[in-house]
């Protein structure tokens, strides 16, 4: 294996880590944002909810719906790393094969352009 290849391979396993990471993240938010929202809606209807949770929200069912906006957001952000990384991650595959291939000019050109677009 060239160094070439040694150090590609570990860049696309940092970039699977960094994109499982983020994947666990992504549906911690969702979970929550869910129970958050369900959590409001019990509240607007009326039906009483335990003491530790009418602490939490200080008497105010708009603290859910906020914890649920919150959570919402951070999912959704989640979301965007997630695919951005991936798209990293086919960029590298896309000029590697063509490093391979003897095309190193249009790797180049592939990696500028992904580098100014940015």
């Amino acid at each position: 294996m060239t160094p070439l290849t040694n150090d590609f391979e570990a860049y696309v396993l940092d970039l699977t880590k960094r994109n499982n990471r983020t994947l666990m993240f992504l549906m911690g938010a969702t979970v929550l944002a869910a129970v958050s929202f369900l959590v409001f809606l019990l509240a607007t209807i009326g039906i009483d909810l335990p003491q530790s949770l009418n602490t939490l929200m200080r008497g105010d069912a708009n603290h859910a719906l906020s914890a649920a906006n919150v959570m919402a957001n951070v999912a959704v952000g989640a979301a965007l790393r997630v695919w951005y990384n991936r798209q990293d991650k086919m960029t590298t595959l896309l000029t590697h094969a063509m490093v391979l291939d003897g095309e190193k000019e249009t790797a180049i050109r592939v990696l500028l352009n992904k580098k100014i677009n940015k």
